[in-house]
């Protein structure tokens, strides 16, 4: 009966680990990653600006963060680039921008190499102090076993008014001596994770 019952015991073990095998940290890689908005002016002229440093990590238990640097903002022009981080971002005060959120990460386990998904990322976004919910749709491709692509699933529209950027956008209007900004931001991204 000894004999039977440890035997048990370590084919329990051995099966459960195969069933539920140990699933290590996503980190995002920030020379394969990309996030850029773009801002409309005069009604008709569209422009897009990146974020060059970006950091993100997804823990094995779906806690995700990810921050943006602000000062690496790159709008190709550096006066531009001056005013938007002192007049919109106030970077002196807000170095970062911060997204949180909690997973659901079976699905992505589950992926086949070069199977893609689409899942309701759901969240708090963090902008110069002021944080709301949101969901974007993002879409999920397992490259190979250790690394997977995330991008929006078509643009992924940003309300600055909720983030109280409303007045910056109008500064810097007036600053520029335009007739307009648009105040809708389209925004996309397409972001690589490692998983090791």
């Amino acid at each position: 009966m000894k004999k039977k019952a440890f035997l048990s015991l370590v084919l329990a073990g051995v099966f459960g680990q195969i069933s539920t095998p140990a699933q290590a940290d996503w980190t995002l890689d920030p020379s394969q990653s990309v996030l850029t908005f773009s801002s409309i002016k005069a009604n008709r002229i569209a422009e897009v600006h990146t974020f060059n440093s970006i950091r993100g990590n997804i823990t094995d238990s779906g806690d995700a963060s990810f921050q943006i640097e602000v000062n690496s903002l790159e709008t190709k022009i550096p006066i531009r680039n001056e005013r938007m981080l002192e007049m919109l971002f106030k970077e002196a005060l807000f170095p970062t921008i911060e997204f949180s959120s909690s997973l659901d990460l079976d699905p992505f386990n589950d992926l086949a190499v070069n199977e893609e998904i689409k899942y309701q990322l759901a969240g708090g976004l963090n902008i110069v102090g002021l944080s709301e919910n949101l969901t974007v749709s993002v879409s999920v491709r397992k490259l190979d076993e250790n690394n997977f692509h995330v991008s929006n699933d078509g643009l992924f529209f940003l309300d600055p008014g909720r983030f109280g950027l409303i007045a910056g956008i109008e500064a810097l209007r007036e600053i520029a001596g335009l007739p307009s900004i648009t105040q809708t931001v389209p925004v996309d991204f397409t972001l690589l994770f490692s998983q090791k």
